[in-house]
């Protein structure tokens, strides 16, 4: 009888452990609604989403925005280094708020794990989410990563703001901090955050799945705060529209930029 007991517990624990890998790979695959662009043998693609849907029309009302990406070549050959990554938002559908949010310097992230920092700056996390990449090293067959990612306020600096995204896996163990700088610029897709992967990574990794959510609430001098904030900008006589709400531009090495854009639609409330 114990014998068929443990059986069964170490069958759960292959099933749990199998559902957790499948879970843990499912978002490379491209999101269902993203955008797709092709430069060259490169495809990217695009899904940015907001929620709540239903959003107030004159004032901004706290929102949580995700964004999903996934990197590959349509004939199989290695993608190339992505060395950069920039996001834009619709200016005036959206809000960054970091006054009296913690921040996080940038130091006590490095070479920490996921565990050590959300102890060092619980804090000034602002979201999660999950990076894969591909990795070739000469003399060793290729191998996929995957990392858990967990962004946190890293305060302002001059006229931009700064976010670190610190990426850790466990394995094989490894962890870096990429930063993010959040700029303000006129136009449509006026709000940029630019991440810039560190060269300390080497030429290896390549890039290949991102999802990142973006989301947080806190308390300054005794009022709520959101991280982030929208509204649904449309004319009086609509109750709802499809507006230009995101664009991603992809920095690989050797010059080549792949660009492509998402629009989605709100509701006024």
């Amino acid at each position: 009888m114990r014998q068929l007991v443990s059986r069964r517990r170490s069958t759960r624990k292959l099933v749990a452990r199998f559902a957790a890998a499948l879970a843990a790979t499912a978002f490379l695959a491209a999101p269902a609604g993203a955008n797709r662009a092709q430069n060259g043998h490169v495809i990217v693609s695009l899904d940015a989403r907001f929620s709540p849907r239903r959003l107030p029309r004159h004032r901004p009302a706290p929102v949580s925005i995700s964004f999903s990406g996934v990197l590959q070549t349509d004939d199989r050959s290695q993608l190339p280094r992505l060395h950069g990554i920039e996001l834009a938002l619709a200016t005036g559908s959206s809000r960054l708020d970091t006054v009296g949010l913690p921040l996080c310097p940038r130091r006590r992230l490095l070479g920490a794990t996921k565990r050590q920092a959300l102890e060092r700056c619980p804090g000034a996390l602002v979201g999660r989410g999950s990076l894969g990449a591909e990795v070739d090293i000469p003399g060793q067959a290729p191998f996929s990563v995957l990392a858990s990612v967990l962004p946190f306020n890293g305060g302002t600096r001059g006229a931009r703001a700064q976010v670190w995204l610190l990426a850790f896996s466990s394995n094989p163990p490894a962890s870096f901090v990429v930063p993010v700088y959040v700029r303000h610029r006129p136009g449509p897709l006026g709000t940029s955050l630019t991440g810039v992967l560190p060269s300390s990574l080497g030429p290896w990794p390549h890039i290949s799945a991102f999802h990142i959510t973006f989301a947080r609430r806190f308390v300054y001098r005794g009022a709520t705060h959101s991280y982030l904030s929208a509204s649904c900008p449309v004319p009086p006589r609509f109750t709802g529209g499809l507006l230009p709400f995101a664009r991603a531009r992809y920095f690989f090495t050797a010059g080549l930029t792949v660009t492509t854009t998402v629009a989605r639609a709100c509701h006024v409330r």
